[in-house]
């Protein structure tokens, strides 16, 4: 490797600290495609069978795991400090409450919930968590701050600067748009149970373009609590 070749890769390397925002926007998506497959593996093992888990309408995601991870990469310094153990202890701790959170937004503001564990050992804040998973949160963070993580970081430096750029901006694009389309289609797929119509354009074209069947089919864990009572 030249000089130049050095020099170029060591900037590069500089340029994308764990609190970078394209950094982190590269870290969310990949952790959120890897949830997405352990979803599949872990409905595969358990259920016989696998079904969409995904969080958006386009595209292998499950954005709790992206969430999951992005703050676990800025809690990187930190954690690593710690022993693993300890690590895994609080780290299982943060991701419950992390994924509780989650899911008492996602009811607060489109009136639905995507996982439930009533039915496994000791569901916490109303099943939005169980002890149970948050071991296994614990676990998986260790394995993403000592393997993946730094293994994301590597794969993103091997790009050339202009590259990267592109690359970010064109991810950033999709995911802003993806992440708005699936925001508006669950909720107007909410409103519709309510037997709320459309009342402008951009609903109507929501409604014709992502009706009850498709979204049945693209969240099939999603559920409208307070209509199912």
């Amino acid at each position: 490797m030249t000089t130049a070749t050095r020099s170029e890769h060591a900037h590069s390397a500089a340029s994308l600290p764990q609190q970078n925002a394209a950094y982190l926007l590269w870290v969310f998506t990949i952790a959120s495609v890897i949830g997405y497959c352990l979803e599949k593996l872990f409905t595969l093992l358990t259920l016989g069978c696998t079904y969409s888990s995904k969080g958006l309408l386009y595209g292998p995601f499950s954005q709790v795991y992206g969430c999951g991870a992005v703050a676990l990469t800025l809690l990187h310094t930190p954690l690593r400090r710690l022993k693993p153990g300890h690590a895994a202890l609080l780290s299982g701790i943060l991701s419950g409450v992390l994924e509780a959170l989650i899911s008492w937004l996602q009811e607060f503001f489109f009136g639905s919930v995507s996982w439930h564990y009533s039915g496994w050992v000791l569901p916490l804040w109303g099943g939005r968590t169980s002890l149970l998973f948050m071991i296994f949160w614990g676990i998986l963070s260790v394995l993403f701050l000592y393997c993946i993580e730094p293994r994301i970081c590597s794969l993103i430096v091997r790009l050339d600067l202009c590259s990267r750029r592109v690359l970010t901006l064109t991810l950033a694009l999709f995911l802003g748009v993806n992440i708005a389309l699936s925001a508006l289609a669950v909720q107007r797929w909410h409103a519709r149970q309510n037997g709320i119509t459309p009342r402008n354009g951009i609903e109507s074209w929501i409604d014709q373009r992502y009706p009850d069947r498709f979204m049945r089919l693209t969240y099939p864990g999603m559920r409208f609590p307070l209509l199912d009572e």
